[in-house]
């Protein structure tokens, strides 16, 4: 499961607010651009070992976005709603044929803290950085490498 944790990662970050979205590039976010390690994933409300993420990078450069570490590395591109609350955050990146795949989710930057969530699959966008059981969510917090 958590092999396909880059790929469902990087298909979750958005959602639908009502109002128009305004789209905005990565750096339009205060502090996000830059490089992350990963200290906490939460799936399905079960906190994975930290063996599994351990190593496990992000990094958020313009509109790229790449994820890093483990057995897969992911490279895509980000698109943020920033008039939503939470930030909402969708990326895209070639799953490999040629397929294009995206993650629709919700991201905050809390000084040098990056919390991520996005629900594994489909396209359901986590409204609150909360994973209940059984819920495919992934909560995941990042620490900015300096």
């Amino acid at each position: 499961m958590l092999r396909l944790l880059p790929l469902i990662l990087l298909v979750s970050l958005g959602c639908h607010s009502g109002s128009p979205k305004s789209t905005a590039r990565p750096e339009s976010v205060p502090g996000l651009n830059g490089k992350w390690n990963a200290v906490s994933v939460i799936i399905s409300g079960i906190e994975a070992d930290q063996e599994e993420f351990a190593g496990r990078t992000m990094e958020f450069a313009s509109d790229r976005v790449t994820l890093s570490g483990g057995r897969d590395s992911i490279f895509g591109t980000a698109t943020l709603v920033t008039n939503a609350l939470p930030t909402q955050c969708d990326i895209v990146y070639n799953a490999g044929g040629g397929e294009k795949k995206s993650l629709k989710g919700i991201c905050k930057v809390e000084g040098d803290k990056l919390t991520l969530c996005y629900q594994s699959g489909g396209d359901v966008r986590p409204t609150a950085f909360y994973s209940r059981k059984d819920s495919g969510v992934f909560l995941e917090v990042y620490e900015r490498v300096k």
